[in-house]
């Protein structure tokens, strides 16, 4: 975990479940924070506001002892190594005793929402992101991760509106902005998803590394869905050394050299994807690919095969 209040850290590799970040933080009474991020894949609760704590061992707050910030700080810690250890449970009982000591205590509330997240409880999240985001109206980071439980829940309508008040706060925020245009990619509305890809790269310093080939591989999907191929081909103009990478980099090769007329040169860049995704490790992706191409074959439309 990290004690710099400032500083992220990546939670996920680049091929996990769900494509959009997820972010714990943590403080202790000092006012450090931490905080982890990002990950991919398709899949798509509105829970009443609550202030309550999820627990309350030890009777009720107007019994217990007066406000001890120590106490609080030493919940904190005792969640968090819970909480990377698995232990969710006993994360879950140590931010709640945090929180109900006290209520207005950012991290608390919402490494409990977090932890919720975790276990698959996420409508316990959503409330308690929900609280967390009144507490301090200047935090992005719960509606991101309520974005990106809506979208969990197949409510991209849902997951939208909390990305978009997130950008509200942070307009500059790169996974905000690429969070949004997926939304719109999946919606068939390109130049949307353009608008917001061309705002998430302006936080690429260089063209190379996974935030520029996933904003350049998004990039291109969009170009080729409008008919701008000679666009589309600058941004497939690069070599990643991720294998996923060059797979989506040769099926929207494929997919655009399909659609200017050059079948045959199409034809070669469509098996150069499925002979890269011919691997153990690639096997989803393979079955994706597979699914795309034949989808691309019969309508015309280039699919998105991840994030």
């Amino acid at each position: 975990m990290l004690k710099n209040k400032n500083s992220l850290q990546s939670i996920y590799g680049h091929k996990c479940f769900v494509f959009f970040k997820v972010n714990k933080m943590n403080e202790n009474v000092s006012g450090t924070v931490k905080f982890i991020k990002r990950t991919i894949a398709a899949g798509f609760a509105v829970a009443l506001f609550s202030c309550a704590p999820a627990f309350a061992s030890g009777g009720s707050s107007s019994q217990m002892t007066p406000f001890d910030s120590d106490e609080v700080g030493i919940n904190l810690e005792i969640g968090d190594m819970a909480s990377k250890s698995g232990d969710y449970d006993s994360a879950v009982s140590a931010y709640s005793r945090a929180y109900l000591l006290d209520n207005k205590n950012f991290a608390a509330v919402y490494n409990l929402a977090y932890t919720y997240q975790l276990k698959g409880a996420l409508k316990e999240a959503v409330k308690y992101y929900k609280t967390a985001a009144r507490i301090d109206g200047k935090r992005h980071e719960p509606y991101i991760n309520m974005g990106a439980i809506f979208l969990i829940e197949a409510n991209p309508a849902g997951a939208s509106e909390m990305f978009k008040k997130a950008l509200e706060i942070a307009p500059d925020n790169i996974d905000v902005n690429f969070n949004l245009a997926i939304i719109d990619i999946d919606k068939g509305d390109h130049k949307s998803a353009l608008a917001s890809l061309a705002a998430a790269s302006k936080s690429v310093k260089e063209k190379s590394g996974r935030d520029y080939f996933s904003i350049a591989l998004k990039t291109a999907l969009c170009r080729i869905a409008l008919g701008e191929f000679d666009m589309a081909a600058k941004a497939l103009d690069f070599q990643s050394d991720d294998a996923a990478e060059e797979i989506e980099r040769y099926y929207l090769t494929g997919c655009m050299l399909h659609k200017s007329g050059k079948t045959d040169e199409a034809a070669k860049a469509f098996h150069k994807a499925v002979e890269l995704a011919k691997v153990p490790e690639m096997e989803g992706l393979s079955k994706v690919l597979d699914e795309k191409i034949a989808q691309f074959k019969a309508t015309k439309k280039t699919g998105r095969i991840s994030n």
